[in-house]
């Protein structure tokens, strides 16, 4: 079984974009979200689920729900501590 970035109960950092702050939240639970691969979306029709995650037809995809915030958030916007949240939106918004 592929082991999760986070688990239920940790303390993670994400940029809320309506409010321009960085804010803390709970992970309530990690989900693993078969989806498409780009580009392959159409292929592998009629294929099981298996055979399309080992033919490359699907990836899975790390996302969580939280305690605080509405709807499920992908593991790529979460960070482990808020310094670490305001230094990759600093160098992402610095270019």
């Amino acid at each position: 079984m592929k082991k999760s970035k986070f688990a239920p109960g940790d303390r993670v950092y994400l940029f809320n974009s309506l409010s321009c702050k960085v804010e803390g939240d709970d992970v309530y639970g990690c989900l693993f979200v078969p989806v498409p691969v780009e580009g392959k979306a159409s292929e592998g029709s009629g294929k099981s689920l298996k055979e399309k995650l080992e033919g490359g037809y699907l990836e899975v995809k790390e996302q969580y729900q939280l305690v605080g915030h509405q709807g499920i958030v992908d593991a790529d916007v979460l960070f482990a501590s808020e310094e670490e949240c305001r230094s990759w939106y600093r160098a992402f918004f610095a270019e």
